[in-house]
């Protein structure tokens, strides 16, 4: 994998990671491996990288080329996010309180099951 380098620095290397991504897993399908991605986990992560303003529309496009997120990933944002924004909340302060009711709406309405 090249990385890029330039003066925008971590964000450029991010979107080189994303884009490796798809060159190891086109390379582990052609040797007749099935790359493991399990979409929980892997969202949760990309979730919380948006808590603090993210890493801009060029890593997320990358990203998405190689594991698309699922339809429900707004939603689903909210909820990972939750437990983060709450922990801000009782550390920090008021700063965190819409990200807390974000969330909690978000769980709100789920449908009952």
């Amino acid at each position: 994998m090249h990385v890029k380098t330039n003066t925008t620095g971590y964000a450029d290397a991010l979107i080189c990671e994303a884009e490796g991504l798809e060159t190891l897993r086109d390379g582990l399908q052609q040797a007749g491996v099935e790359a493991l991605r399990i979409p929980e986990v892997v969202e949760a992560d990309l979730a919380m990288t948006e808590m603090f303003g993210g890493f801009g529309a060029a890593f997320y496009r990358a990203y998405d080329r190689v594991y698309p997120r699922t339809e429900i990933y707004a939603t689903k944002r909210e909820i990972y996010n939750l437990y983060h924004y709450l922990n801000h909340y009782n550390l920090f302060g008021g700063g965190y309180l819409g990200g807390c009711e974000r969330g909690l709406s978000a769980l709100a309405a789920l449908p009952a099951s």
